[in-house]
């Protein structure tokens, strides 16, 4: 008890004196660290999810089950692609060649183009929200799910929801942007990010909005959404149980229960809802850290604890887009034997 409680103590102290956690020291060799390993997540993630595109295309988006998981491997691979080849590979070359002037327009880039395919991460996390509220709505309106969730709405839902989240990025795209400017140094043009009047506004919008609001939202509904899908999964497996030992049932006992392929799709649900809600904690306790203590951010006091969380974040988001393609073949029978086909097809 007294081992904790003089931890605790002492990480108030740090924080209450305005010292960083981390030595500042280390910061180089972890953004490289980071960056090479974002790389390959994100490359890795591009190709799985690439597949997964290519496979739930060619079974047809003829439900709101295929197209839903169809737009999130969408949403997924764009941003892995964008993030890799435009941001990623930037800032490992403006590091690489630091000091060089052409490198730094690279890094000036990168930093600048993560404002823009950020729309698609965001997308991705409500995308698995509507996906979860749907199958929630499976579980509790059996009867009425497909007149509700028709394919006609599914697409309208997941098409005005991609529309609001480019609507509440605008403002803070709309107040930065890129220019090149001439260098006397150099005696040569760079390129440099120019602020709108109302950037500090925009941001703040952007800090409330979307850094917390949204995806705060989202993490509830999920939340919410795992443990009403749990409970059904553990309640149609104990109907199943009972089944196997007594086969007397009524029929309307057998109507109730769900389909075996309803509940391999519940189960995809969770296991890709559950990956989305882990992977965004880190991001959760970023951006509440950020507003408890305002020196927790970039060029402030704890700049080098802001980026480690932040590298964390990054890196278990990426990790938990690339293993989808994994849950997909264990859920779902179809996917599997596509894939397999595809595979045999190329590796044949």
């Amino acid at each position: 008890m007294e081992s904790n409680s003089s931890l605790t103590s002492s990480l108030f102290e740090t924080f209450s004196k305005g010292h960083d956690l981390i030595d500042s020291s280390i910061l180089p060799s972890m953004m490289v660290v980071t960056l090479a390993l974002g790389i390959i997540l994100q490359t890795l993630g591009a190709c799985m999810n690439g597949i997964n595109v290519v496979v739930f295309f060619r079974l047809g988006l003829k439900d709101s089950v295929g197209l839903s998981f169809f737009v999130l491997s969408m949403s997924d691979f764009v941003y892995m692609l964008c993030n890799v080849v435009g941001t990623n590979v930037c800032l490992l070359v403006s590091m690489l060649y630091s000091g060089v002037p052409w490198a730094n327009d690279f890094g000036t880039f990168g930093n600048f183009f993560i404002w823009y395919i950020v729309v698609f991460k965001d997308y991705t996390l409500t995308v698995s929200a509507f996906i979860a509220v749907a199958r929630c709505c499976l579980v509790a309106l059996p009867f009425h799910f497909k007149s509700v969730f028709t394919l006609y709405r599914t697409w309208i839902s997941l098409v005005a929801i991609f529309l609001f989240m480019v609507l509440i990025h605008i403002p803070m795209l709309l107040n930065q942007g890129l220019e090149l400017v001439f260098d006397s140094r150099t005696n040569g043009t760079r390129l440099v990010t120019w602020q709108g009047p109302y950037r500090k506004d925009s941001l703040a919008f952007h800090d409330l909005v979307v850094r917390n609001i949204v995806p705060y939202f989202c993490i509830i509904v999920i939340a919410f959404c795992l443990i009403i899908l749990s409970a059904k999964l553990i309640t149609a497996s104990k109907f199943r149980k009972g089944l196997s030992k007594n086969h007397k049932t009524s029929a309307k006992s057998s109507e109730r229960d769900l389909s075996s392929r309803d509940v391999r799709v519940i189960k995809a649900v969770c296991f890709i809802s559950g990956s989305y809600f882990l992977g965004f904690l880190p991001t959760a306790m970023q951006s509440f850290f950020r507003a408890i203590f305002p020196e927790f951010n970039i060029g402030k006091t704890y700049t080098t604890s802001f980026y480690l969380v932040l590298f964390i974040a990054v890196t278990v988001s990426h990790f938990n887009s690339a293993i989808n393609i994994v849950v997909y073949w264990m859920f779902n029978t179809r996917f599997r034997e596509h894939l397999t086909q595809m595979l045999t097809r190329v590796l044949g």
